[in-house]
């Protein structure tokens, strides 16, 4: 257990890094407004990486059947917890 714990927060620590212009951009709307739409957040945040869905649990399900990837990826976007 305390392996695939290590492992996570390695793994969001690295996608952290790899997103900080996105995040600081973010942040720094999010304090100038306290919600964001889509149309705000596509123009911080760039395109979505798939399909705009037309429920939040559509995109659950998606994200979950490895449908959505990221931006010039063949990999998901989320990778299924295998334990």
């Amino acid at each position: 257990m305390i392996g695939l714990c290590k492992s996570a927060y390695e793994e969001v620590k690295q996608l952290l890094k790899q997103h900080e212009p996105e995040l600081r951009k973010l942040s720094a709307q999010l304090l100038l407004k306290e919600t964001l739409d889509l149309d705000e957040l596509q123009k911080i945040l760039g395109p979505r990486p798939g399909q705009i869905a037309d429920t939040l649990k559509d995109y659950v399900s998606d994200l979950r059947k490895g449908k959505i990837q990221e931006k010039g990826s063949s990999e998901p976007l989320i990778k299924p917890l295998t334990i």
